[in-house]
């Protein structure tokens, strides 16, 4: 039938089922492919597809990836909504992104916060200037998509003003850098250490065993909590009417994580209890 040449009129039923069967008839008819020739479309040899390979430990890239300043949609000629400052968003913990990938090391926030462009545009120079070739850094948060506006003037009124620029939304808890490769914690200790200085909220380097014993740790000190009386055993029975004075996020969270000031709503606080480097050793 591939000698003969099959032949099909253009836009017509037949060809439009030929064209969704293609993979199955490429199997009949060794490696066949559709050609536009006066109206009609004929069969004939296409090469096999080449797949790359897979199960790869080094990436193609390993730098930090370049942030682009505005979301996808405002690029394509899309208005985006203005919006409040929204500030429930960085309440609460964070339930996803909380696990290491590559089982090696990471920047994990402790309290919520917002990520700019600023910031990523800083980190994405200096992690460039510490990694190898054989080491690799992921991005384990989202490109800044949250408008941020602000007032050129003093005065007040004019309505909401400009989209100044976009962030990114950070709870506790999140990994928001993991660096992986051939590379051992003391030769990326002390620079993991100073980027997580220079983010907007408080944040650790921290290696996948240390994480791991310290989730171990809080929870154990949060059994080991001999006191019934706890704040969200509080807002939960609404001992003297406590709720009147508390926000529907101290009911939704236990009382954690929802404090603006980010002082006391930071993550591990229970088996930390002092500032970074804490008693847990790094391995």
């Amino acid at each position: 039938m591939a000698s003969a040449g099959l032949r099909l009129i253009h836009n017509s039923p037949a060809c439009t089922m030929a064209a969704r069967l293609y993979p199955a008839m490429t199997q009949q008819f060794s490696c066949l492919t559709l050609n536009h020739s006066r109206g009609y479309r004929s069969l004939r040899s296409f090469p096999n597809h080449v797949y790359p390979p897979v199960n790869k430990t080094q990436p193609d890239f390993n730098r930090f990836p370049h942030i682009p300043k505005v979301p996808e949609a405002i690029s394509l000629g899309r208005e985006v909504p203005k919006g409040t400052k929204d500030l429930r968003r960085f309440f609460g913990e964070e339930n996803t992104h909380t696990e290491l990938v590559l089982k090696q090391f990471a920047i994990v926030a402790i309290s919520g916060g917002q990520l700019r462009w600023k910031h990523f545009d800083t980190f994405r120079k200096y992690f460039n200037s510490f990694l190898t070739n054989e080491s690799f850094v992921l991005l384990r948060v989202d490109a800044p998509y949250r408008p941020q506006t602000s007032k050129s003037g003093k005065r007040m009124g004019g309505g909401k003003g400009k989209v100044k620029t976009h962030g990114s939304v950070v709870k506790a808890g999140r990994v928001i850098f993991e660096v992986g490769g051939k590379v051992t914690w003391e030769e990326c200790a002390q620079w993991m250490e100073n980027v997580a200085r220079k983010l907007p909220f408080e944040a650790i380097a921290i290696s996948h065993e240390t994480l791991e014993a310290l989730k171990v740790a809080d929870k154990k000190a949060e059994l080991a909590n001999t006191n019934p009386y706890t704040i969200e055993w509080f807002l939960r029975n609404n001992i003297m009417d406590c709720r009147r004075y508390f926000s529907p996020y101290d009911l939704k969270f236990g009382g954690k994580f929802t404090y603006k000031d980010r002082h006391n709503n930071r993550k591990w606080d229970m088996a930390r209890q002092e500032p970074y480097p804490f008693n847990v050793s790094h391995k």
